[in-house]
């Protein structure tokens, strides 16, 4: 499941970014 994020006031595309980013930050973790 995905963790919770307020997204109350930010913009979809921020937010879309947000994920990316922190998937990024998993996958140079991992690798």
């Amino acid at each position: 499941k995905w963790p919770i994020v307020d997204v109350s006031r930010r913009s979809v595309e921020e937010t879309a970014a947000r994920i990316i980013n922190l998937h990024q930050d998993l996958t140079a973790g991992s690798g």
